[in-house]
């Protein structure tokens, strides 16, 4: 995947034990707070061409400017968490970039011939598209975080509290439709 797509700004780890993966990265690594996220909200998914629904349990710190995000599926359903965890096993499954302009940043993606396997979007959030990385491990995600959704807000809050994390309340439930 081209560089001219933008920075990394996450690190998605596809995970069986969110609980266990939250004492972790707060406990051993000294990551946090993470701010989770149950059900997320799913809109118009698309996997390998195919309309599915899915129940994701995400958390959400920083480490610096670096977003770490675990991710569980709650579901049987069909998904890139749950193939990547049967071939692989958990662990990092995606690197991802926050586009301003979205459209402009998946038509840069799929110009470098890369396939779009996964996209929806996320209610009141904005879109998102991961791209199979050939021969690779790892999907590159390109996150919507333009047009007024909140998210950029919302990230910029996480990132915020993670400057100034004592190490107490390391696991925040919040909704982010609220």
């Amino acid at each position: 995947m081209k560089c001219s797509l933008g920075p990394v700004r996450q690190l998605g780890y596809a995970v069986t034990d969110i609980d266990a993966e939250l004492d972790y990265w707060t406990n051993k690594r000294g990551v946090g707070p993470f701010f989770v996220v149950e059900h997320i909200p799913f809109e118009d998914v698309h996997y390998l061409g195919q309309s599915v629904e899915i129940d994701l349990t995400v958390a959400i710190a920083y480490s610096g400017s670096m977003q770490i995000e675990l991710i569980e599926q709650n579901d049987a359903g069909p998904s890139p968490y749950r193939d990547f965890i049967a071939e692989h096993g958990p662990g990092l499954h995606h690197l991802a970039v926050f586009a301003d302009d979205f459209d402009d940043t998946v038509l840069q993606a799929q110009a470098s011939g890369e396939a779009a396997t996964f996209t929806g979007s996320i209610s009141g959030f904005g879109r998102f598209v991961y791209f199979d990385t050939a021969g690779q491990h790892l999907a590159v995600e390109i996150g919507d975080v333009g047009g007024g959704t909140g998210v950029t807000e919302m990230f910029a809050a996480f990132e915020e509290a993670a400057k100034s994390w004592d190490g107490t309340d390391p696991v925040r439930v919040v909704n982010p439709a609220v």
